[in-house]
């Protein structure tokens, strides 16, 4: 009769290294969420516009929305981990990181349904449109803040000069941005989104800057 051997209780190092496994699997199909939520934000300009006649604000509108959308891919996935921008790996436990992809899963869904619903007001955006837009955003980089608080380079230069002015300035267009026409505050947005990679290229251009925000 063939004997059983007893089960060998997994190591700390293999019981460390099975959890790291299926967190990189985890973060892999959050990101793909997060690209199937930009996706929709393409879709809903798409459809919006596929009833619309073309002119010359529908193409300004159209080609803000892309340059956001792409923008916001760049700092959630070439910035960021999982989805989340200026997240890393061994940040956050993954109890903490799920709520934080959840919540800027729901910004960007908010977004894209601001972009759609913009591409019916092209001259001027009817205020809740402008607001579900631009508090969408500064929604989203409320939680880039918070994600990094967590790096080791996070401190007071980094949150005053790039998330403030990022969270602040979406919430001002919304608030007193009711005469501004659609595709130029489509535009503003883009250039709040494009700010934070242009302030971190400037500062790896100092040589006396190793980090991102100095403590």
């Amino acid at each position: 009769m063939n004997e059983v051997s007893p089960a060998i209780p997994a190591s700390g190092e293999d019981r460390h290294a099975t959890w790291l496994e299926l967190f990189f699997d985890l973060s892999e199909r959050l990101g793909l969420f997060v690209i199937i939520v930009l996706g929709e934000g393409v879709a809903q300009v798409i459809e919006a516009a596929s009833e619309a006649t073309w002119d010359r604000r529908l193409y300004g509108l159209a080609g803000a929305a892309f340059f956001l959308l792409v923008a916001l891919w760049s700092l959630s996935f070439r910035h960021g981990y999982a989805g989340v921008p200026y997240l890393t790996a061994r940040s956050l436990p993954a109890r903490a990181a799920l709520p934080l992809h959840c919540f800027v899963s729901g910004c960007l869904a908010a977004l894209a349904a601001g972009l759609g619903a913009a591409t019916g007001h092209l001259h001027t955006l009817p205020d809740s449109t402008r607001w579900l837009l631009c508090s969408s955003l500064a929604g989203y980089f409320l939680l880039t803040g918070i994600a990094a608080l967590r790096q080791p380079e996070g401190g007071r230069r980094w949150m005053l000069s790039v998330v403030l002015p990022c969270c602040a300035l979406p919430l001002l267009l919304a608030g007193f941005g009711g005469g501004l026409g659609t595709v130029a505050l489509v535009w503003l947005l883009v250039a709040v989104t494009l700010w934070p990679m242009f302030y971190e290229s400037r500062r790896a251009e100092r040589p006396e800057a190793a980090a991102r925000p100095e403590a």
